[in-house]
């Protein structure tokens, strides 16, 4: 069994074997879009979206998700790990399951050279540009055209459900025992102009969702809200 520390050294090991293939794969769903006529966030306009547009924006935004997160692993600091966790014996191990075969000591050396040449700059300015992509996706997102929800819904569910403390934002109950649902409620309706921004949405149970103005039940309705970090 892998410590904790082990385990996250295991995962580096893969991010940095993973990150070239994402980031060249990212890369051509990009242009896949641009050959749909679909602006990627350039000028922040996102088109009227049609069924093969808005999985190729799914796909770019899960992509670009996955980049920022190798970039996190690869940057996460061994500083503070005990010192006689043997990192290079778990690259050994863990490079030879990724390559098929037994890893050579060139296999070793180029895959934890990043790591140990002086290339973390590198990479820190990777994680910089993925951050500011991923920005600029949920900026123009904010647009995403009211007949479907955007391709980052569920960020959105999970920053506006933290942000009310996972309770309700009008009766302030969590509703921890009675399986009552959550909602992301829009203040402005999108068939009003509204957007998805995150000062137009709020956590509201389906009860209270419920009693708003001109509304039923909502399509908007998300997953039982678990008890996590709940009292």
């Amino acid at each position: 069994m892998f410590t904790r520390i082990e385990e996250r050294q295991r995962e580096r090991a893969y991010a940095i074997l993973a990150l070239p293939g994402l980031c060249k794969e990212r890369e051509d769903t990009e242009r896949k879009l641009g050959q749909l006529g679909s602006a990627v966030v350039l000028d922040g306009r996102i088109p009227s979206v049609a069924l093969e547009v808005r999985r190729a924006y799914e796909s770019y935004y899960a992509l670009c998700n996955r980049v920022a997160e190798c970039l996190e692993s690869i940057l996460w600091s061994p500083e503070h790990s005990p010192k006689n966790v043997p990192m290079r014996d778990v690259y050994w191990q863990y490079l030879g399951s990724l390559l098929g075969a037994t890893p050579t000591e060139d296999d070793v050396r180029r895959h934890m050279a990043p790591l140990t040449a002086g290339q973390l700059p590198h990479y820190e300015s990777l994680a910089e540009s993925a951050s500011r992509r991923l920005a600029d996706l949920h900026a123009a997102f904010d647009e995403w055209p009211t007949t479907s929800t955007p391709p980052d819904w569920r960020w959105r569910q999970d920053q506006v459900a933290a942000r009310a403390g996972h309770k309700c934002e009008q009766c302030r109950k969590r509703h921890i025992t009675t399986g009552v649902q959550f909602h992301v409620h829009h203040v402005k309706a999108r068939s009003e102009g509204g957007t998805h921004e995150l000062r137009n949405l709020r956590w509201l149970c389906e009860i209270c969702h419920g009693k708003q103005p001109g509304r039923g039940p909502s399509k908007s309705r998300v997953r039982r809200r678990s008890t996590r970090g709940s009292s």
